[in-house]
Order: structure tokens, then sequence, then C-alpha cells
């Protein structure tokens, strides 16, 4: 009886639990060692939830995917830039976002061919025209991240939009050379 109530209380979720009569430095080696575990939990939630301000601090857009290319996350400037909505978004493949206009073949380069013989890859030059904002350049930088937690791969994506800049080296570039 007293097993089969250790394991009903375990599966409830009960942390840990004593038995009557108990022994005073028992008792206070587990509240000490459950104080331990409740302050660790109180850091991994205070670092989970500084990464998450600190992406949607950032401006350029940001977008996390897992190693299947779902996505796992978007910073808020994704949202704002992309004219997306997360209900459209979170745990879509990337290659399906906005009626598959992320179905760009240098992404694809990036994603399945370079990503996963290197995994950091930084200015890789994309250009497309996206059905919402238009034509645009960017410049997209890629990490994979390895969570030895759950031996999971995320890939983290950044993006620049270099469109205005290229638009005005291309044509500094044409003026130039009609000068000489």
């Amino acid at each position: 009886k007293e097993t089969e109530d250790r394991v009903k209380a375990l599966e409830a979720g009960c942390d840990d639990f004593i038995s009557k009569p108990f022994d005073r430095h028992v008792l206070l080696a587990r509240v000490k060692s459950l104080l331990r575990i409740k302050s660790l939990h109180n850091k991994v939630e205070e670092a989970r939830e500084f990464v998450e301000s600190v992406i949607n601090t950032v401006r350029e857009p940001l977008i996390v995917l897992d190693q299947n290319l779902k996505v796992v996350t978007v910073s808020r400037s994704f949202y704002d830039f992309f004219k997306v909505k997360p209900e459209e978004t979170m745990g879509q493949i990337i290659y399906d976002l906005g009626n598959k206009q992320w179905d760009i073949p240098q992404l694809r380069e990036l994603l399945e061919d370079i990503l996963p013989l290197n995994s950091v890859f930084n200015d890789f030059e994309v250009e497309h025209t996206f059905e919402s904002i238009g034509p645009k350049i960017m410049h997209l930088n890629a990490r994979k991240i390895h969570r030895e937690t759950n031996r999971e791969q995320l890939i983290l994506l950044s993006m620049e939009d270099v469109t205005v800049r290229e638009y005005y080296e291309r044509n500094l570039e044409i003026i130039i050379e009609a000068r000489t």
C-alpha cells in the first residue's frame, strides 16, 4: 500500500515526500534539495525570458527552426517586416510560409546544402520578390545550435534587408562606369 501510494503521488506530480515517522535530518536535506531545484528552475526561466527579450529587441528579423526546418519561434521584427501573423508562421516548414513564397532556391541551398557542412554562415545573399512586401535583397546569417539536453538541433537565421543599399551601390557602379 505504501509503495502504491508513493507511485501515485509521483505520477500526480509530487516532487518529493516523506513518510511518517520521519527523521529531522532527512526532512531538512529534502527541503534544501527542493529549494535548490526551485532556484535552478527560476534561473532557467529568467534565462529564457532574457533570450526572448533579446530576440524581440533585435531590429533584424530572426527565425528559429528545428532540424526539420519547422518554425520554433520568430522575432517581433520578423512579423512586422514580412507582414505575417503567428498563427500562420509557428510550426510551419519555412518553405511553406506565406503561401510557399519562402520556397526560394537560394534559401534551400543555404539550409540543405551549405549549413549541414558548416555550422555557421554569414552574409549569404538572397534576392526574392515577396507577395506582401515586394522585391527584397537580404543577407542571411545562419547558425546551428546544438541542445545537449534533448539532443536537438536548432537553426538560428537572421535576415538583413540590404535592398536600398544594394540599389544605390549598383547605380553608383553604373554611373562610375558611364563616366570612364
